[in-house]
């Protein structure tokens, strides 16, 4: 218990690096606030979208993040941040502690959606099968004062394979 609680303050933390997770900033001012919250730079891509790139950061508790910044307008319009979990225990704890923190900063949840589909239902030991199989959904939505989309959901990382809690902020002001 002691573990999941320092992970989830070690969550929620990350994110005071801006309520916007950076969203609206330029990149020397990305650096800056990732770097002093314990993130490494570990290189960049494009993103297919009008000469665009994604910079990619990670810190010693395999946080990663991923910032879509524009190139006409030099800002940052995107931002994931994504936390790797073994078991459904923590992925709902930490998903719920999170949700909670929006749901004061944010007010009310524009979508929310919490449900297991098929044979699966929460409590039956079998959440991760669920996910990994596409029967699980768990995703909220939240809007601030600028427009900022966040998107809070528990997902499956196609790529590596593992649970996750995946955080996105969008503001196409900045695109």
């Amino acid at each position: 218990m002691k573990k999941l609680f320092l992970l989830g303050v070690l969550l929620i933390s990350t994110l005071s690096f801006g309520q916007d997770l950076g969203i609206g900033k330029t990149e020397s001012e990305i650096f800056k606030l990732l770097e002093a919250d314990g993130f490494d730079y570990h290189g960049w891509r494009p993103d297919g979208k009008d000469g665009n790139t994604i910079l990619t950061f990670e810190n010693t508790s395999k946080l990663r993040c991923y910032v879509h910044m524009s190139e006409k307008k030099e800002r940052a319009y995107e931002s994931e941040l994504v936390i790797e979990f073994k078991t459904w225990e923590d992925l709902l704890n930490n998903y719920n502690t999170i949700k909670s923190q929006f749901t004061t900063d944010f007010g009310k949840p524009t979508k929310n959606s919490e449900k297991f589909s098929g044979t699966y239902k929460l409590g039956d030991g079998n959440e991760i099968k669920a996910l990994e199989n596409g029967y699980c959904i768990y995703e909220t939505h939240f809007k601030d004062k600028d427009n900022t989309l966040y998107e809070l959901t528990i997902n499956k990382d196609n790529e590596y394979s593992k649970a996750r809690i995946l955080i996105v902020a969008t503001n196409k002001k900045y695109l």
